[in-house]
């Protein structure tokens, strides 16, 4: 439940420190005294969005704070979420005056979305504007859910419909991509057999271009090579001829000291390289007339990598080869994505089956819960003064499936003897949808172990002996759990257990909102003045004192 509200600069509020207690609770005060502020307040530490002109002023931060007395309830939650777990959890929101916001758990930053998730464990609040929920399909499916109290089944139900879903768009794409696929098979071939015939394996692309530039010179070649043999060997004053002369003469005097014997194996050792490189020149002249067709077949080759690396950007002949292996591996899928899409279309057909079981399921357990329903509802109906009021649920295919089962559900409604049962939207007038809508509540407080409710001008519409039935039903709810309303209605106030005033002061500099525990005596005040205005007669007066003593 919940305990206490601190509001700190928050619209007309500088500060306000609210204590609650269990049972009937009932907010009243003249219309524009800040009734609607006090909620938009608790909404914010519920983790609804803020806006920064909630700021009364400017220089200081808006701080709202509430605290829940939650027992040893919801500790998994809190464990899940690595927060600290206190019987009495406090929910805190901070909003700066530049728009900021922050929010905490029990003195922990959390996100946004975790504050909300937490509050609707806690507290719901209805305002008028949602009676228009009854007609919205989540809220009807919800009821029937928590009734059924088959959250296991519905999660089996949303698992298949996710993965009935994710085989759905794996077909969607595979045959997205095989039509694409198909349509650029034709010039994917032309470039894988560019790439075969370029007979890339086995290539090395700097011996081959040595190669090529080898026989582009082969005439140069053979005639320097030959020109270095002549010289070095062949010509009478050649080079290796001097120098046999020279090692002769040296080798005569060789044994007379070490270093001339040195000199003598260092001549020894250049005569037989010189050897070596005349003979290599030799050979290399004799051998350097090419095959003018495999010079030709070498060009041409070494031209065709080239333009190939040039055409697909690419660098070196591996990067070629690497990109010829996916184009292969490419056409190879789409040569099979035929026998791939028809057997994602048999896996849809088993997930599509298993979604229709599973929500099959689910729509059974619905099934089962609509007479409680029914009755709940019919039974507090009857309590708000429709005791001839017809209520059904109907449940039916829906056109579209969803994350929400396979139904689509009808609530049936009349409010008189002899008029047809009608969908509920069409027939009920204002004041009797509000009357469902709290029949809806009442009955869902009994359903489920919310532990607060919170509802704004739930009564609007009705008056005299009906208003007085609302009260009780609301009194009646308010024994399962904290309720708190605002109201208008002095008949509803008056079977409060405790009530709240809101009200408003002002002067030349400022107007305040400020909210005010009434006391017995103060409580017959406010309801005479609820009765019939500001100023109380003794006859309002005597009729307060009259509803606080029934």
């Amino acid at each position: 439940m919940l305990k206490q509200l601190s509001i700190q600069n928050y619209a007309l509020i500088q500060s306000l420190e609210l204590t609650f207690q269990e049972g009937l609770s009932a907010i009243t005060g003249e219309t524009g005294s800040g009734k609607s502020i006090l909620l938009g307040a608790l909404g914010l530490v519920l983790g609804k969005r803020a806006d920064h002109k909630v700021i009364g002023r400017d220089d200081k931060k808006c701080v709202v704070e509430a605290t829940f007395s939650i027992g040893t309830k919801h500790t998994s939650f809190f464990s899940e979420h690595q927060l600290d777990h206190w019987e009495e959890s406090v929910l805190r929101r901070e909003i700066s005056a530049s728009g900021k916001s922050r929010a905490f758990i029990n003195d922990s930053p959390v996100k946004l979305d975790l504050l909300s998730t937490l509050g609707a464990e806690l507290i719901d609040i209805h305002s008028q504007q949602e009676n228009g929920l009854i007609n919205d399909q989540d809220f009807r499916l919800k009821v029937l859910d928590s009734t059924a109290k088959n959250q296991q089944i519905l999660r089996q139900y949303e698992l298949a419909f996710e993965t009935w879903q994710s085989a759905q768009k794996a077909l969607s794409a595979m045959e997205s991509q095989n039509k694409s696929a198909k349509d650029d098979l034709d010039y994917l071939a032309f470039q894988l057999k560019e790439l075969d015939d370029a007979k890339l394996d086995g290539v090395d692309l700097q011996s081959l271009q040595d190669e090529v530039t080898t026989n582009q010179n082969s005439e140069e070649i053979k005639e320097v090579l030959s020109g270095i043999a002549y010289i070095l060997d062949e010509d009478e004053q050649s080079v290796l001829s001097h120098l046999r002369l020279s090692l002769q003469k040296l080798g005569n005097i060789a044994k007379v000291s070490s270093s001339l014997n040195d000199l003598h194996v260092r001549l020894k050792s250049a005569e037989i390289e010189l050897n070596d490189i005349s003979s290599e020149a030799y050979e290399i002249a004799e051998n350097s007339a090419i095959d003018p067709e495999r010079a030709e077949m070498l060009e041409n080759k070494l031209n065709e990598i080239n333009r190939l690396l040039q055409k697909h950007h690419f660098q070196d002949l591996e990067e070629l080869r690497v990109y010829r292996d996916e184009l292969r591996e490419r056409i190879g899928l789409i040569s099979t994505s035929d026998e791939r899409i028809e057997e994602l279309r048999k896996d849809l057909k088993v997930k599509v089956k298993e979604m229709l079981n599973q929500g099959e399921i689910l729509t059974q357990t619905r099934l089962k819960a609509v007479p409680k329903v029914e009755k709940l509802v019919l039974g507090i109906l009857k309590d708000l003064g429709l005791e001839r009021a017809r209520f059904e649920i109907g449940i039916k295919p829906n056109e579209e499936t969803s994350s929400k089962g396979l139904d689509f559900v009808d609530f049936g409604f009349s409010a008189n003897p002899g008029h047809p049962i009608q969908e509920i939207e069409l027939v009920a007038s204002g004041g009797e949808m509000a009357r469902v809508m709290l029949a809806f509540k009442s009955a869902f407080s009994q359903i489920t172990s919310l532990p607060c409710l919170i509802l704004d001008e739930i009564d609007t519409g009705v008056s005299g002996e009906v208003a007085r039935k609302v009260g009780k039903v609301l009194q009646k709810t308010a024994a399962n759990m904290q309720l708190l309303t605002i109201t208008h209605l002095p008949q509803v106030a008056s079977l409060a257990n405790h009530q709240f005033k809101v009200y408003k002061t002002m002067s030349d500099t400022s107007t305040e909102t400020h909210v005010k525990l009434l006391a017995q005596e103060e409580r017959i005040i406010e309801l005479a003045e609820m009765i019939s205005g500001k100023i109380s007669s003794d006859a309002s007066l005597q009729s307060a004192r009259d509803l606080m003593a029934n």
